[in-house]
């Protein structure tokens, strides 16, 4: 049809605009929906123009002053024809047009497809570089609200991001880097296929690597734990042909882009495939340059700037994946004992601050609004004093820490410190004698100082008295130390933390009730609100 109407494009071409009157411009205005989205990918490759702007729909109107349904009909063949057009006529007005479909047409979930759909395609402008600049650009708090969300439910649907992850989970191992002969022929299950794997499949070049891990990588940021999972193992099985592509994301993520990243699911499960692929592959054996490489990197990055935001003190996953792959590497000699020590045990960390009062938590975060709207109910819920996260991960994870300076070595307990010899005797008098062998010795007096609802069995208010006076003052490191942190306190601080961080109910709040009522019941392993994150 094009070929047939060479001069009408012609014209076009110079011009900007199909002519009203001219013979293919009718033709498109009767086409069906097939030759519409063929002529969006066309049209651009032959004159240099959008079909939109070759019709001029932009200007034209209905009464309620909206483009009409012809126009909204090119708007989504624009979207879903991405995939389908050369790279190099992808233009800014493409980018344009994808924009004003996502703003004016409500088409978010349709561009974004449309854009992971491209994402592992070299030089498009829309690649997964574009996507990882356009990710940096938000905090993490306006990141979450939109990737964050609009990726959640992907895993189950027949997505790109889906397509993505399976044809990465299922790349075949490379010989080169396999530890023992593999057959000629293996099968691999998968969910929802069965096929057929060979020695002889074609790796896909480096380049197309590099995109579908950055892409993937960002997924590591869900609140969908069964997303970062997968996509986590994807990482890996994709990066294991790959070590310049995994340093590569390591230092792009770790180093350059840290700071703006700014997120600790990211952090940890990168460097967790990292370790993945260097024990997948045997690096200890195979690749030991490349195993110390990375542990420097990562020695540099989790373990160096207390104040970096991938630091080890942030988060304990990311503690714990980095320092395996450091003892791999002090193992075969790649990092010197002093190097090794850096990832250690006890760590610097930032000061924590002080918690807001819960007067001052209710005065910023009120459970509900003036018309008895939800506000932050969905996020302050999980902070009570009887909420599953408050007594399941605050009070467990809060009970190791102390207010002792690590500075300072750790003292013995008091119970263990002689007991007061002239208050012990006193004691001793105060009771009859038919009990004193029994009660007045050292291993009775000190398990009576331990269980207060046994002193009150057996002694009066006096005889309590006395007793508690046999026990040795504790000093101030003692009384440090022996103090836990408080669950509450700790519970206030981090309610504030994820406001600070950026959980408002505006972004977060009718997200977090669906994900937080009735999906899976009481079970640890289950996807995620936002307000745990």
């Amino acid at each position: 049809m094009l070929d047939q109407h060479s001069e009408d494009l012609e014209l076009a071409k110079a011009s900007g605009v199909l002519q009203a009157g001219s013979a293919l411009r009718a033709w498109l205005a009767d086409a069906s929906g097939n030759l519409i989205d063929a002529a969006t990918v066309l049209l651009p490759e032959v004159t240099g123009h959008e079909l939109i702007d070759l019709l001029a729909l932009g200007e034209e109107t209905n009464e309620e002053g909206r483009p009409r349904s012809h126009a909204y009909t090119l708007y989504r063949s624009v979207v879903h024809t991405l995939g389908l057009r050369k790279g190099d006529h992808v233009t800014q007005r493409t980018v344009d047009l994808l924009n004003e479909a996502a703003a004016e047409w409500e088409m978010d979930q349709e561009v974004l497809e449309a854009v992971l759909t491209v994402a592992t395609q070299p030089g498009h402008r829309l690649n997964a570089d574009q996507l990882h600049r356009n990710l940096l650009s938000h905090s993490p708090a306006e990141r979450d609200a939109w990737w964050g969300i609009d990726t959640y439910s992907m895993l189950n649907e027949a997505s790109a991001l889906h397509r993505l992850l399976r044809w990465a989970e299922q790349l075949p191992t490379p010989d080169r880097v396999r530890p023992l002969p593999a057959p000629a022929t293996t099968w691999v299950r998968r969910p929802g296929a069965f096929m057929t794997v060979t020695g002889s499949t074609q790796e896909p070049p480096e380049e197309v690597a590099r995109l579908a891990a950055v892409a993937l990588v960002w997924t590591f940021t869900s609140p969908n734990r069964f997303l970062r999972d997968r996509a986590t193992k994807a990482v890996v099985q994709l990066l294991l042909g790959y070590p310049d592509v995994l340093v590569g994301l390591l230092d792009q993520f770790l180093d350059q882009d840290a700071a703006l990243v700014d997120d600790p699911y990211l952090f940890e499960r990168l460097v967790l495939a990292a370790y993945g692929v260097l024990a997948r592959t045997d690096a200890s054996r195979a690749q030991p340059e490349l195993l110390a490489r990375i542990a420097r990197r990562v020695l540099d990055s989790v373990y160096d700037n207390v104040a970096g935001a991938a630091h080890a003190s942030r988060n304990a996953l990311l503690c714990d994946a980095a320092a395996r792959i450091v003892r791999m590497a002090h193992r075969t000699g790649g990092v010197s004992d002093e190097e090794a020590a850096r990832s250690h045990h006890p760590h610097a960390c930032p000061e924590v601050g002080e918690a807001p009062d819960e007067n001052t938590l209710d005065a910023r975060y009120p459970i509900r609004g003036k018309a008895s709207e939800r506000l932050w109910a969905s996020l302050r819920s999980s902070f009570s004093g009887l909420a599953d996260f408050t007594n399941y991960e605050v009070r467990p994870a809060v009970d190791h820490f102390s207010d002792l300076p690590l500075t300072t070595p750790r003292p013995s307990q008091p119970d263990s410190a002689p007991l007061v010899h002239e208050a012990v005797v006193l004691f001793r008098d105060s009771l009859p004698e038919a009990v004193r062998d029994v009660l007045a010795s050292d291993e009775s007096i000190r398990a009576l100082l331990k269980n207060s609802w046994r002193q009150q069995q057996v002694l009066n208010e006096g005889q309590q008295q006395l007793l508690a006076a046999c026990a040795p003052e504790p000093t101030r490191e003692q009384l440090l130390a022996a103090a836990a942190v408080d669950k509450e306190w700790a519970s206030r601080w981090v309610l504030d933390n994820a406001a600070r961080r950026g959980w408002t109910p505006e972004r977060f709040g009718a997200i977090d009730d669906i994900y937080g009522q009735g999906r899976g019941g009481r079970e640890g392993h289950k996807a995620e609100r936002f307000g745990k994150k």
